[in-house]
């Protein structure tokens, strides 16, 4: 068939490497290149907006911001919780973003009436896998079930309760579905017709000869199923889920895991027969297009062109220019773009922010400036998370500064729209350019010459003094600290108010089944707090540094450190004076030995 070449799946070994690569530190290979151009020529069968989409889908990914989240305090307070947006890595997001751009892409296009019926049901299913994806596997089955196949709302229910373990009510999904349909419908415009069927369900108006598309509906799902991402044994996800520590696993990649399974024509097939429902090619349940001069043929579409050297030295140099306009250019304002909708504008000199309210139904957020050679892309923002109860921080640095997107829970009551608050503030920062460029300036004008000189010696003087004595009186204050519970710690613990604690480490925690984060209480008449930490044995040293969680901030490092042999196997001993440990709330210690990191987390709580 034509477009074997487009859904083929990658080799384990080629995804494996894939899987591991920063946008931010390789280039994309030609074998990525290729995946891309396929993908985006399988929605656009035209080479020239293929390699557009392509382009502008790198440039969205070298711009995206990285999050910042406390994962293991989500996981300790929130593990009942499903996952209501997917967090994915660069080849999945990259693959997530051409069908974005192919999305918009076909939005701008006005001569709809020249498509066949055969690009435009592509373009349909595109958007159902695009939309759904944004959020979760819950809204992937909810599009693959009801709006490409034509399950009920109890039969979508039973294979997602079969896979997941998880049971939600028949108006979630009710909801769920007229969400996906309003998503899909606003991209179509009056192409898609609505009728009411049994029961007063709302459902598109169905093509005639569903059997005719089967074979374009499989490959076009193959080719969405997401990259990273294998075929699981069915019976085997199944018992994870049924299992009592389904709260301890990675819910992010099992949540993936579950997206593949709905898109993958064969998984899907082999999940829909454990719930001894109609194989998926008896169901299929693709809309009519309301076109009266539409081009209605089952020809597959073209196969993609291989790209040349020429053509991936092209992609390359293009990104390359962008990056070069985005160090240099030096913009006074920015726009901000919600899901391809101009949404405000951020004064970079003045305003230094703004503050949006967000939905489930939004995904991508843009900030765009003008320079002197045309709109330059400086930041992207993938809305994701593993919960709305998690604070997301996130942050893109330019050159001229850094943009930082925050995310937080708005005040939220069942039923309502899921609404966050996104606020994007603007860091600036001196460039030691522009400082050059100031002092040249200024120390060529002869009357100021002495004075600036004199002024800028005595500030850095005065600078660099308090910053001494600050410092210094720090240092030797901890010292003070330090070595007065040392010294208590030669004497009876009991007498001398010592608090000793046995810490496993966070990996080792995660394998066992006590998922419980310890927790250090606080006495009013301890003077420091000792910990013992588990570790393999070994002659090398050890350097642990303690960090407070909520600020990231560095409260104590210790170095050589050497592992004993106790009752409770191999430990380092570090002391922590109580007066560092001031509030409450959770505290990390990385042990470092050689390229080796461990980490202990634990939680202090007041008697």
């Amino acid at each position: 068939m034509a477009i074997d070449d487009i859904t083929r799946k990658p080799s384990p070994k080629l995804i494996s490497s894939l899987k591991t690569w920063d946008c931010n530190k390789a280039e994309p290979s030609e074998h990525l290149l290729q995946m891309l151009f396929s993908l985006a020529y399988l929605i656009h069968p035209s080479k020239l907006h293929a390699l557009e989409v392509v382009q502008r889908a790198l440039e969205k990914l070298r711009t995206q911001s990285r999050r910042q989240t406390k994962r293991f305090y989500w996981r300790d307070k929130h593990r009942e919780k499903a996952v209501r947006k997917i967090v994915r890595c660069d080849l999945d997001t990259l693959q997530w973003l051409v069908m974005y751009e192919s999305d918009l892409h076909g939005v701008q296009q006005s001569q709809l009436s020249q498509q066949s019926e055969t690009q435009l049901l592509i373009r349909y299913l595109n958007r159902v896998v695009q939309a759904s994806s944004a959020l979760s596997s819950f809204y992937v089955n909810i599009g693959v079930s009801r709006l490409i196949y034509g399950y009920s709302t109890l039969e979508a229910q039973g294979v997602y309760e079969l896979l997941t373990g998880r049971y939600l009510g028949a108006d979630e999904y009710r909801r769920a579905k007229s969400f996906l349909m309003k998503k899909v419908a606003d991209e179509f415009g009056g192409l898609l017709e609505t009728t009411r069927v049994e029961h007063g369900e709302i459902r598109f108006v169905q093509k005639e000869n569903q059997q005719e598309i089967i074979s374009l509906v499989d490959k076009c799902l193959n080719a969405f199923t997401p990259w990273s991402t294998q075929c699981e044994s069915i019976v085997n996800l199944s018992a994870q889920t049924s299992q009592s520590n389904i709260s301890d696993m990675d819910q992010n990649n099992l949540d993936l895991t579950y997206c593949h399974v709905f898109l993958h024509p064969d998984c899907y097939a082999h999940l829909t027969s454990h719930v001894s429902l109609d194989h998926p090619h008896e169901k299929v349940a693709v809309p009519r297009f309301a076109m009266s001069n539409i081009e209605k043929n089952d020809k597959e579409p073209p196969a993609p062109p291989t790209l040349s050297p020429n053509d991936i030295q092209e992609i390359r140099r293009k990104l390359e220019i962008t990056n070069v306009r985005r160090r240099e250019i030096k913009p006074r304002w920015a726009r901000v773009v919600l899901d391809s909708r101009e949404v405000g504008k951020i004064d970079l000199m003045e305003q230094r922010g703004l503050q949006l309210s967000v939905t489930e139904e939004n995904t991508v957020v843009e900030i765009y400036a003008k320079g002197e050679t045309g709109e330059v892309l400086l930041a992207t923002h993938i809305i994701s998370g593993h919960d709305r109860h998690a604070p997301i921080k996130s942050i893109v640095p330019i050159t001229a500064g850094r943009f930082i997107f925050h995310i937080t829970e708005a005040n939220w009551e069942r039923g309502q729209a899921a609404d966050r608050i996104l606020d994007i503030a603007y860091s600036p920062q001196a460039k030691l350019a522009d400082v050059w460029e100031e002092c040249i300036d200024i120390f060529q004008r002869p009357n100021l010459r002495a004075v600036y000189g004199m002024a800028c010696v005595l500030i850095a003087l005065a600078t660099w003094g308090l910053a001494h004595y600050f410092y210094s009186h720090k240092i030797d204050t901890l010292t003070k600290e330090l070595l007065e519970a040392r010294q208590n710690i030669q004497v009876s613990s009991d007498t001398q108010g010592i608090i000793s604690y046995v810490l496993t480490a966070d990996e080792l925690r995660v394998r066992s089944e006590d998922m419980t984060i310890a927790e250090i209480v606080r006495e009013p008449h301890s003077s420091a707090i000792s910990l013992k930490l588990r570790m393999r044995g070994t002659d090398q040293p050890y350097t642990a540094e303690l960090k407070r969680v909520r600020d990231e901030h560095t409260l104590m490092t210790q170095n050589d450190l050497y592992s004993v042999s106790t009752d409770q196997g191999f430990v380092i001993q570090i002391l922590i004076p109580a007066a560092i440990l001031q509030e409450s709330g959770y505290y990390t210690v990385s042990v470092y030995s050689g390229e080796r990191v461990s980490r202990f987390s634990f939680r202090v709580a007041d008697n």
